[in-house]
């Protein structure tokens, strides 16, 4: 292997100040739009998490503190934790039917530090490069609402 000429190191040079100006650019971008989406996600009433493909919380917005919870204390427990035993095999089969790219919806019962609460939920799967890598969970409460 040769030395690069000075006029190669020179090229090469002025290619990665491209790279990092580019780099700067996306950067920006980013703090910009985490600016903007940000507290939406976080400020809406619904909750919303995202999951990896096995159903553990990796991401959850703060309104889930509204029903006792704490966000951090959720962060890598599977969501069955918190679904009564008799909605596990809907739970399962609904993580089948995302894990195979389809969005489902239903209504099903979650236990919280303050009580059962019934929720409308709607899983759709997260993917990356065409490949399915976990799944997003938007969930409402809707138990004032079946009581009237």
């Amino acid at each position: 292997m040769s030395k690069p000429t000075y006029e190669e190191l020179e090229k090469r040079v002025k290619e990665l100040e491209k790279v990092e100006v580019e780099c700067k650019k996306v950067k920006k971008a980013l703090s910009e739009s985490e600016e903007r989406y940000g507290g939406f996600f976080e400020n809406t009433k619904d909750i919303l998490i995202i999951a990896d493909i096995d159903g553990n919380v990796t991401y959850i917005n703060k309104s889930i503190e509204q029903y006792g919870f704490k966000r951090d204390e959720l962060i890598g427990k599977n969501q069955l934790d918190f679904i009564p035993e008799k909605y596990w095999q809907k739970a399962k089969e609904d993580l089948k039917e995302v894990l195979q790219g389809k969005t489902v919806e239903g209504d099903i019962e979650v236990n919280t530090p303050k009580g059962i609460r019934l929720v409308n939920y709607k899983d759709s799967p997260i993917k990356e490069a065409k490949k399915i890598v976990g799944f997003r969970t938007i969930i409402r409460d809707i138990t004032e609402r079946k009581k009237a």
